[in-house]
């Protein structure tokens, strides 16, 4: 069997046709903020709707009341929201479905942004496991984890991935990737940055999203650690939310997760 390892941060192919949205660090003016992301098997929406200020201010983003919101699928089905608290609207009453678009409307006024994203269908993990590595000039010497899964061949596929370790996420940088170059090949994912002590408890999480997640997540990996407000920096990332809000985005995506000790 061909082996494809993959290696974390090597896989971040942006498309150039993008458009990256430019900010003025100091100056630009107050500017809405909608995060908003479906889990597959949730049966509630929750969204947060923040405001950026200046770039090199620490303070946490202002919340945003007042917006009507609402989810709908391609079926015609829809649910509104409520605010639960300031700049924070729950939509309860979810029913999930692998294969289905979902359409967030987020209304100020006669003022409506609106984005649509795509459920995939849950693609499994095969295994977790550890390999060892000896000493070199790049890496130290040590045990770290690895996953494998199979890719499902003929269709676009795209994830993203969660590691933590006794509960802890990994160093915070943002892992996603395409299928492009290994359409259906049996993958094995490698996570470099890791060396593992004895008693430790991995847990991997592999999560299908669609394509403008992916542009979301891999242009915002771009600018990530820049430091300043996380809602603004010198170029935000590829969104999916059209209308007048133009930060932020709203996702789906569907998992597998598996554990396994480390001896």
């Amino acid at each position: 069997m061909k082996r494809h390892i993959l290696f974390l941060g090597t896989l971040l192919v942006l498309a150039s046709c993008e458009k990256v949205i430019e900010v003025d660090l100091n100056s630009a003016d107050p500017q809405k903020v909608i995060e908003a992301v479906l889990a597959e098997g949730q049966d509630s929406l929750l969204i947060s709707i923040t405001e950026t200020s200046d770039y090199f201010n620490s303070e946490p983003q202002p919340k945003v009341s007042g917006a009507a919101v609402a989810l709908s699928n391609s079926k015609g089905h829809r649910l509104t929201g409520t605010e639960v608290s300031p700049g924070l609207y729950l939509i309860d009453g979810i029913t999930t479905e692998i294969g289905e678009t979902y359409n967030l409307e987020v209304a100020f006024g006669t003022e409506v942004t609106t984005a649509s994203s795509y459920l995939p269908p849950v693609v499994p993990i095969d295994s977790v496991y550890f390999e060892y590595f000896e000493q070199t000039t790049f890496f130290d010497e040590g045990f770290r984890p690895y996953f494998a899964f199979q890719d499902p061949p003929g269709v676009e596929n795209y994830y993203k991935l969660e590691l933590t370790i006794n509960g802890k996420p990994n160093n915070g940088s943002i892992e996603v990737f395409d299928d492009e170059f290994v359409d259906g090949a049996y993958l094995n994912y490698g996570f470099f940055g890791e060396i593992l002590d004895s008693g430790d408890v991995v847990q991997v999480e592999l999560k299908s999203i669609d394509r403008d997640v992916y542009m979301y997540y891999s242009t915002l990996s771009e600018i990530d650690g820049s430091g300043g407000q996380p809602g603004i920096a010198p170029g935000n990332p590829v969104t999916n939310l059209i209308g007048p809000i133009k930060l932020g985005y709203f996702g789906t995506y569907s998992s597998d997760i598996k554990s396994r000790s480390f001896p």
